[in-house]
């Protein structure tokens, strides 16, 4: 599955760029999140439980920095075949981030198609984007 798309943030991209790698954070912007732990240098792992319709979907799963330039883009590759390209540019007083997601999704949701998986995913992604801008603003 390929996702990419926009989201503009409210704030500038220190902040995002930190919160991005703050686990604390993440966990508590993330729909269904149950653990995200790790550092820029160890790699994140994460567990998330979340429903779709009567399905329960279960993640669990690494990912580590691949590439980066501080503030302004990272490459992050995920334990199986996940690969995600996320940049940060200034505009005005606001962030807008741009991301590339490359993911193998398997198992039975990977078995609904490839338009149901990824409208679940892309609202899944923003609800987490409005979550984490929130965050950051009334931090």
């Amino acid at each position: 599955m390929d996702l990419h798309g926009t989201y503009i943030f409210h704030a500038d991209p220190t902040a995002i760029w930190h919160a991005l790698f703050d686990p604390k954070a993440l966990k508590s912007c993330l729909p269904g999140a149950k653990a995200i732990e790790g550092s820029v240098q160890d790699g994140f792992t994460a567990e998330i439980e979340m429903n779709f319709g009567p399905m329960a979907i279960a993640l669990r799963g690494a990912v580590h920095v691949a590439e980066m330039t501080p503030f302004r883009s990272v490459r992050l590759k995920g334990q199986g075949r996940g690969l995600a390209d996320i940049t940060l540019e200034r505009r005005g007083g606001q962030t807008l981030l741009s991301y590339h997601m490359s993911i193998h999704v398997g198992g039975r949701f990977g078995r609904l198609g490839d338009g149901v998986v990824t409208n679940f995913a892309k609202s899944t992604l923003n609800t987490f984007f409005s979550e984490l801008d929130k965050l950051v603003v009334d931090a």
